[in-house]
């Protein structure tokens, strides 16, 4: 920035149109607006004649770049977003690994109350009870009533199921344990032929109850 000296400075005023020349000539070497500005100053020209020129300066500002990336760029960005898209699906479709219990009441208890996949299976006097968890959702079936049972009770509740719908960290143990108790929420077959058979059983308990009255008032009665 040479073209104005201390000593050119102290010769004479110089003009508007001089230091806008000037001004233009310097951002197009690529100075700032401010180091030019402060250049004039240290030349001991007047402010108010540095401001006046800057404001008849347009000065250039940079802008945005509008152009629109190339198809190369699109193919790589669309092709990524598949690739991600379909690591996404595969994960969120690979089958939950199913735990076999066997027979092991505890293991089944864990998972179906965190409502993981898992199975059980337990056999009692010839009687086989299996039992599967998933998603929050019990299915307890019978395929096997022991022969030892009677014709009726076999035919009632042989290869029945029912579905169980339960809150997470909240299964009833019972249902594992018990073949009436807690099955009140449960839906099928099993269920209902539960309740008939349980009905039965009560019939027939009301029933040798009245006969053992009976009994017991004869008796009573002989004996007066």
């Amino acid at each position: 920035m040479a073209d104005f000296t201390k000593k050119e400075s102290t010769k004479k005023e110089f003009t508007k149109k001089e230091i806008s020349d000037y001004i233009k000539k310097n951002i197009k070497k690529g100075y700032s607006l401010e180091t030019i500005k402060d250049v004039l100053a240290e030349r001991r020209i007047p402010k108010r004649l540095i401001n006046e020129a800057v404001e008849e300066i347009s000065i250039p500002k940079a802008r945005p770049s509008l152009e629109m990336p190339s198809m190369k760029a699109m193919l790589v960005t669309v092709a990524i977003l598949v690739i991600i898209v379909s690591i996404v699906l595969a994960i969120t479709m690979i089958p939950e690994k199913v735990t076999d219990c066997g027979s092991d009441k505890l293991c089944f208890f864990e998972k179906a109350n965190a409502c993981k996949h898992a199975t059980l299976k337990i056999d009692e006097l010839g009687t086989t009870y299996q039992f599967e968890t998933k998603d929050c959702v019990l299915t307890k079936s019978i395929p096997k009533i022991s022969p030892d049972e009677p014709a009726e009770i076999r035919d009632l509740l042989e290869g029945k199921s029912m579905t169980c719908v339960y809150k997470k960290n909240n299964f009833d143990s019972d249902l594992i344990n018990s073949i009436l108790v807690g099955i009140d929420p449960c839906q099928g077959e099993l269920k209902d032929a539960i309740y008939i058979l349980a009905i039965a059983q009560y019939q027939v308990a009301i029933k040798e109850l009245s006969e053992q009255a009976e009994q017991l008032e004869t008796l009573l009665n002989a004996t007066l």
